[in-house]
């Protein structure tokens, strides 16, 4: 009988974390990260960003976000190349139904 890890051929996880404290001066910086990771029976893989900062001045604690400006372009690219790739396929559609009447 299979275990219940062998049954899965697919885990797609979403894992948060946190690196060490860094003290400079008064203040108190940890840096955080979101990775996301993908396991398969063979291996996996795992992509790993940086999201942001949270620092203690030792009055309060408040989180500086990183904006991932690679990201975002490749985001943007990937919608622009999906939505060309739409468009051609359709017209290709329409002069096959044009050339065929």
């Amino acid at each position: 009988m299979e275990n219940e890890g062998e049954k899965r051929k697919l885990e797609i996880s979403r894992v948060d974390g946190s690196g060490p404290e860094h003290k400079i001066g008064k203040y108190t910086l940890t840096p955080k990260s979101q990775a996301v990771v993908l396991r398969v029976k063979q291996g996996g893989a795992m992509w790993q960003r940086p999201v942001g900062v949270t620092v203690d001045d030792g009055e309060g604690e408040y989180f500086l976000p990183i904006i991932d400006y690679t990201r975002i372009i490749q985001a943007g690219l990937l919608a622009a190349s999906a939505f060309l790739a739409f468009f051609y396929f359709m017209s290709m559609c329409r002069k096959g139904v044009r050339n065929e009447q």
